[in-house]
């Protein structure tokens, strides 16, 4: 549906967070000193999350900012259940690796081990970091299972053409889930 989209202005990211800045900039000033009035920022895409933090704290008002402080929490699953966490919450157990044995250390942790009877009740969530949309989400329930979701998330490109470095597992929690949305728009008066 967006492929007739048409662009007043485009700005391409070039991997310079400044020199991005420096191109919207000089589209902005209202009216009479430039193309648009500037008013906002927002993210198209999951990709460019980070991008969009770095940018918004970058140009300063009227933007609102999350800041680049923590802009890595909020695309990194691992981070983001420790922040949950620090803020004194409840949040599923959980560990990242780029180590077979470190994922079967943290399930033997919380199930006990396999050749003394643990393993019986596994239910444990093997993920990438960085990804969107269940991308290589898998719920196992024994290590057969937990081996295998490793091995296929880790070294593998995401659908942002990351490479998946290291591999996320949690404890599987029961219950409702329940997923924030926050809208934000981007304006420009011309």
């Amino acid at each position: 549906p967006c492929t007739d989209l048409q662009f007043a202005a485009s700005v391409q990211h070039t991997g310079d967070g400044d020199g991005t800045v420096a191109s919207i900039r000089a589209l902005g000033g209202g009216p009479h000193n430039g193309l648009f009035e500037i008013i906002g920022l927002t993210c198209g895409c999951e990709s460019g999350v980070e991008l969009a933090d770095a940018v918004s704290a970058r140009y300063g008002k009227p933007f609102k900012t999350n800041g680049e402080e923590l802009m890595h929490h909020r695309r990194d699953k691992y981070l983001m259940g420790e922040k949950v966490r620090e803020a004194g919450l409840r949040a599923a157990k959980q560990a990242e690796t780029d180590t077979w044995e470190e994922l079967k250390a943290f399930a033997e942790a919380i199930y006990g081990k396999e050749e003394e009877g643990g393993m019986e009740n596994m239910q444990l969530v093997v993920k990438p970091l960085r990804s969107a949309g269940t991308e290589n989400v898998a719920f196992v329930s024994n290590l057969e299972e937990a081996k295998i979701a490793f091995n296929i998330i880790l070294g593998d490109q995401n659908l942002f053409g990351e490479t998946n470095d290291k591999v996320l597992v949690q404890e599987f929690l029961s219950g409702k889930e329940y997923v924030v949305v926050v809208a934000v728009s981007c304006l420009m008066r011309d």
